[in-house]
């Protein structure tokens, strides 16, 4: 076994800079050696192209339930690779314990 010393920590899309940097501060002291930070709705538009689902030229990922509303759009390239096109945006204060379950009921 080997300790793992990398993370990928997601956060939502409305963390400004310093609270990234404190969210980056807290996982090199939890013992990581490398963290990356990524934008909870750009990891979920990652996690959906890679799943194999069909998919248009277009993706656009919503994280919209636990009191933010994050949006993230990724766009197939020529070469059929997704790419994201713009930095992610959020709203914060938005959403709320089990809103996506009442958008779905």
């Amino acid at each position: 076994r080997r300790p793992v010393d990398r993370a990928v920590v997601t956060h939502p899309a409305t963390f400004s800079l310093d609270r990234r940097d404190k969210l980056r501060e807290a996982a090199l002291r939890a013992g990581f050696r490398e963290v990356e930070l990524v934008a909870e709705p750009v990891a979920a538009a990652g996690a959906f192209v890679r799943s194999g689902r069909e998919a248009g030229s277009h993706v656009l990922v919503y994280d919209f339930g636990a009191g933010t509303f994050d949006l993230a759009r990724v766009a197939r390239g020529a070469d059929g690779a997704f790419r994201l096109t713009s930095d992610p945006v959020g709203l914060p204060r938005c959403g709320g314990d089990d809103f996506d379950r009442a958008l779905y009921d």
